[in-house]
């Protein structure tokens, strides 16, 4: 099983999102910041 985690951020109406670097699997797709959590991390 893979745990993953994702965040939401707002602040004064205005949501965080990411912008996937050249390179990386999917580039230029627009994301949450998030990622895997490795076993007995919080």
């Amino acid at each position: 099983m893979i745990t993953v985690t994702c965040a939401i951020v707002e602040k004064e109406g205005q949501i965080l999102i990411a912008r996937r670097a050249k390179g990386q699997k999917q580039e230029g797709k627009w994301e949450f910041p998030g990622g895997k959590v490795e076993d007995g991390e919080s």
